[in-house]
């Protein structure tokens, strides 16, 4: 871990490990031992390069909201259809 002494991301971190050493780890195990060593006490947590932020994994929910309102293609008004076919292409 002494890269994380240089702030190195964790994603770098897991790409050198395989690539040196031939040891595959994700960096979502690297940030699970990191918030492990810190409830045990430890401080491998302030090496990180945002260590003041918590790291987000993906939900598996969409990042955007939706747009409000929205009126789909099919419901497209004739003037805006008209517009399409008159701009020119660059």
């Amino acid at each position: 871990m002494t890269e994380l002494a240089l702030h190195t991301s964790l994603g770098v971190i897991s790409g050198r490990l395989q690539k040196l050493f031939d040891i595959t780890v994700s960096k979502n195990t690297l940030y699970r031992y990191i918030r492990r060593d810190r409830l045990a006490g430890g401080g491998l947590y302030l090496q990180l390069p945002h260590w003041g932020k918590r790291y987000r994994y993906d939900a598996g929910e969409p990042q955007r909201s939706a747009i409000p309102d929205r009126v789909g293609i099919e419901h497209r008004s004739d003037e805006a259809e008209l517009k399409r076919h008159l701009v020119v292409a660059h």
